[in-house]
C-alpha cells in the first residue's frame, strides 16, 4: 500500500502575509539582525519562491471527517519520525522519543500549549490529536545534501521532500502506515518529520532546514 504524504518538517528546538507564506516565521532576534543587513530581502525572496513551488500551501486532500468512525469525538492520529545525519547527529539522550511525545501530543502540560492543545481549544474539545513518535533514524544522505544550501527547498532529490521519503523508508519496517489514514481513503493524512539541529527560522542560515509543510511523492 502506498500513500501520498503531506508532511511537516519540524525542528528541535513580519507581517501577516509573511507568516502565511513562510509557515514558521523568523525568530524576532534573527529577523532584527537580518534587517540590519541586505540579507532580509534575499531570505524573503527565497521563501516566496518556495511557496510558489508548493511549500506551505493548503492541502488539496482534506480529511473527510464523514468517513471517520466516531463523529462525536474526532481523534486524528498523526505520525512523527525523528531523523538525524552523519554530519548532524541527534542528542538522543537529551531529546528522547518521550520528549516529543509530550511536546506534540500532551494536553495541559505547557504554558503555551501543544498541537493537541491547539486543536482542542479551536474545535471546542471536538478534535483530539494523538499519535506515535518513532526514531531516531539515521538518514542515508548527509544533512548538507538535503538542505543544499537552500533551506531544504531546492530541486528534488536534494530537498526535504527526499528527506521525508527517506524517513518514511527508514521507519517502514516499524510502522503500519494505514493506522494514520484517518478517513480510510488510502492516504496518510499528516506526518511530522523532526530533524536534528536548529531550523533556519532560528538561525537565518541557508545551511539549515526551514520548518514548513509540503507534499511529497508516493514511496514504493
Amino acid at each position: 500500500m502506498t500513500f501520498e504524504r503531506r508532511f511537516v518538517s519540524a525542528v528541535l528546538g513580519l507581517c501577516l502575509v509573511l507568516v502565511l507564506l513562510w509557515g514558521v516565521p523568523l525568530h524576532p532576534d534573527t529577523e532584527a539582525q537580518l534587517r540590519q543587513t541586505d540579507q532580509f530581502q534575499a531570505v524573503r525572496a527565497a521563501l516566496l519562491d518556495a511557496h510558489t513551488s508548493g511549500v506551505n500551501q493548503p492541502t488539496t486532500r482534506p480529511i473527510d471527517i464523514r468517513q471517520m468512525s466516531n463523529m462525536d469525538r474526532l481523534e486524528l492520529r498523526v505520525l512523527t519520525i525523528l531523523v538525524d545525519f552523519e554530519d548532524n547527529p541527534a542528542n538522543a539522550t537529551q531529546y528522547p522519543v518521550e520528549h516529543y511525545e509530550e511536546l506534540l501530543y500532551s494536553v495541559d502540560t505547557f504554558p503555551t500549549g501543544s498541537p493537541a492543545d491547539y486543536y482542542l481549544e479551536n474545535s471546542y474539545d471536538d478534535v483530539h490529536i494523538t499519535g506515535e513518535v518513532v526514531g531516531w533514524y539515521r538518514m542515508p544522505e548527509s544533512y548538507a545534501y538535503y538542505v543544499d544550501n537552500n533551506y531544504g527547498f531546492g530541486s528534488y532529490p536534494q530537498n526535504s521532500q527526499r528527506l521525508t521519503e527517506d524517513a518514511v523508508a527508514a521507519a517502514d519496517p516499524d510502522i503500519d502506515f494505514s493506522q494514520y489514514d484517518n478517513d480510510n481513503d488510502g492516504y496518510v493524512d499528516a506526518l511530522f518529520v523532526v530533524h536534528a539541529g536548529p531550523g533556519a527560522e532560528q538561525t537565518g542560515s541557508t545551511a539549515n532546514i526551514w520548518s514548513h509543510a509540503w507534499v511529497t511523492h508516493n514511496v514504493p
